[in-house]
């Protein structure tokens, strides 16, 4: 089963679109936001799905020493505002957004999110994640999820799964 994650506020605290709008431009719009990127951003195979940039999740990750496949959009960083390049400029035929469905892996698929972006990956993971508005979203939907609080509960979790599938192949 291949892990999928979501960035802000799953794999990090805070949500770093939100601290760059914040910081640097209105939130409004990342049109809004200037400078570049240089002064802004100084045994499973988890994927890291992400409705924000590339520019902004790499830094991060280099810097800790973290290599992991990142599926992302990406900004073009111009003297007059940023400009956002869409992984997927095509909006979803299930939701109408431009969300991360089509951007998952084949199945098996857990995915561990937390917000809007998350919902409509969520509804076709075979293994679904949730904390903060998408497990309010999930729980109001009906679907079915597992809660968590970091991402030590799902790694447990998944070892966990792992371990009593072994036993139950290696039992019968």
């Amino acid at each position: 089963m291949r892990l999928v994650l979501d960035w802000d506020g799953t794999v990090t605290e805070t949500d770093s679109l939100w601290t760059v709008l914040d910081e640097f431009g209105d939130p409004a719009a990342f049109a809004s936001v200037e400078g570049s990127l240089v002064e802004l951003a100084t045994a499973e195979r988890p994927l890291l799905l992400s409705s924000g940039f590339h520019e902004l999740i790499e830094p991060v990750l280099a810097r800790e020493g973290v290599e992991v496949e990142v599926r992302a959009n990406r900004i073009e960083a111009r003297p007059d505002g940023w400009r956002v390049l869409w992984r997927d400029p095509e909006p979803c035929a299930v939701c109408g957004d431009l969300c991360k469905r089509r951007s998952l892996p084949p199945s098996p698929v857990a995915y561990a999110g937390d917000g809007y972006s998350d919902r409509c990956a969520a509804l076709v993971a075979d293994r679904v994640f949730a904390r903060a508005g998408l497990a309010d979203w999930l729980a109001g939907e009906g679907v079915s999820f597992e809660p968590f609080d970091d991402l030590s509960d799902v790694m447990e979790a998944l070892r966990w799964r792992s371990s009593q599938s072994g036993s139950r192949s290696t039992s019968a």
